[in-house]
């Protein structure tokens, strides 16, 4: 009897171990497709974006390139259906301004998504944009947190952010080649702390000075 449990036992121990290893090869080929196939969206949205800006730059006409975005969207909606709408040729279109065929190769190495990418083109100091990307890498944000992150200043809260300009690029380059995380992109700048404390400061006298005014 005990005999006949234990090879019962075992014979469930054996299918299970079976299932978990056949879902390990489904969930690890999902997961590379996954990665394959992001990286490939966002080389093909800046490649786009790359030959929209050449047209229009050859062209040299201001209103060109608002109408000729227009007019190809129109058509590659009617090719592939709402995917490729005007406001997402414009994403594809900045982001062949903003980045550079280097950066696009590394934030897929990273494994950015194309919606991260969208979140850091929404920043117009380019090295505040370098700092965001390399954060995120080192960090694994995802892209809400990246968004939170950009929305907190998290860059202008940083001492990087309050060293010369030359200074910034050359140490972002150094983190980003040597893959270490640089102290400067983390700790906090005491002028931005103090900048804070004064704006609390600011709102507490503007809120007792409100309420006097309403007891008077």
């Amino acid at each position: 009897m005990t005999r006949g449990i234990l090879q019962n036992n075992s014979s469930v121990s054996a299918v299970e171990k079976l299932f978990q290893d056949v879902c390990g090869i489904i969930d690890g080929t999902r997961s590379r497709v996954a990665v394959f196939a992001n990286a490939e969206i966002c080389r093909t949205n800046w490649n786009i974006g790359k030959r929209v800006k050449e047209d229009i730059l050859l062209n040299k006409r201001a209103d060109y390139g608002k109408q000729v975005v227009k007019n190809l969207a129109t058509q590659l909606t009617e090719k592939y259906g709402k995917g490729w709408g005007y406001a997402t040729l414009r994403h594809c279109v900045r982001a062949a301004y903003i980045f550079t065929e280097d950066e696009i190769e590394y934030a897929v190495r990273t494994q950015f998504t194309w919606t991260h990418l969208r979140s850091i083109m929404s920043i117009n100091d380019p090295l505040a944009r370098k700092f965001y990307m390399q954060m995120c890498h080192y960090e694994h944000w995802s892209s809400r947190t990246l968004d939170e992150k950009i929305d907190s200043q998290l860059y202008e809260r940083t001492i990087i952010s309050q060293r010369p300009e030359e200074v910034i690029r050359q140490t972002l380059d150094e983190s980003q080649l040597s893959g270490i995380l640089v102290p400067d992109m983390v700790f906090r700048s005491s002028y931005f702390l103090e900048l804070q404390k004064a704006i609390a400061i600011a709102r507490e006298h503007f809120a007792e000075h409100k309420t006097n005014e309403m007891l008077e």
